[in-house]
């Protein structure tokens, strides 16, 4: 017996139905296909627009300003400054963290970009978060206590892996103020001289703030 038929293909009348069926199916999936295309690269998009207005808002003077009562707080300063330090870094990663939850962004995107700055402010605040939940009830940053951890068990799959706890905080404060002390002067800086005095005076610096405060 053949297992190949002789009966004639059929593409128009009776009989043609399967070849239709089968043309409609593909066109289906090619058409989904490029949907999801579409959606992964504005996805794509959208999340590297949110990345880069956080950057943006990470390294403003209102949030310099804010970094800088924690450490001095955490240094032995004014405690009602430190307070307000704390609310105001805390308020910044809850929202990276609610994002990330929201799937506006990816956690790998997330880690890479805020991996050990996150984990050094939240172990810094920790206390004083807790704290602040005691005092007013509530589960107050626990997104960003959640992310914090999420990242931290993430990192133990890192080739270089780096531990930050209270003595790395510890050991890294002084530089860090140093850094936040000097980005301030240069935010301050730029509003008194104008941008081409600045040009012509000093050369560009670029550093990459999320990574290094």
């Amino acid at each position: 017996m053949s297992a190949i038929s002789s009966d004639p293909i059929v593409l128009i009348g009776p009989g043609s139905e399967w070849f239709w069926s089968a043309a409609q199916l593909v066109v289906v999936t090619v058409t989904l296909v490029g949907l999801y295309s579409q959606l992964r690269a504005q996805r794509s998009a959208n999340a590297f627009d949110q990345i880069h207005e956080l950057s943006k808002e990470w390294s403003s003077e209102r949030l310099v300003r804010a970094k800088l009562r924690v450490l001095q707080g955490l240094a032995g300063g004014d405690e009602m400054a430190f307070r307000n330090g704390v609310g105001i870094v805390g308020d910044f990663f809850e929202e990276v963290a609610s994002l990330v939850r929201a799937g506006h962004i990816d956690l790998s995107v997330a880690y890479e970009n805020f991996n050990q700055v996150l984990r050094w402010w939240w172990t810094a605040m920790e206390d004083a978060m807790q704290r602040e939940r005691v005092a007013y009830g509530g589960e107050v940053w626990i997104h960003f206590e959640r992310l914090a951890r999420a990242f931290d068990e993430r990192s133990m799959h890192d080739e270089r892996r780096l531990v930050i706890d209270k003595a790395h905080i510890s050991r890294t404060l002084p530089d860090r103020t140093a850094l936040l002390t000097e980005d301030l002067r240069l935010i301050v800086e730029s509003r008194v001289i104008p941008p081409s005095a600045r040009s012509a005076t000093r050369p560009v610096e670029k550093r990459r703030v999320t990574a290094d405060q």
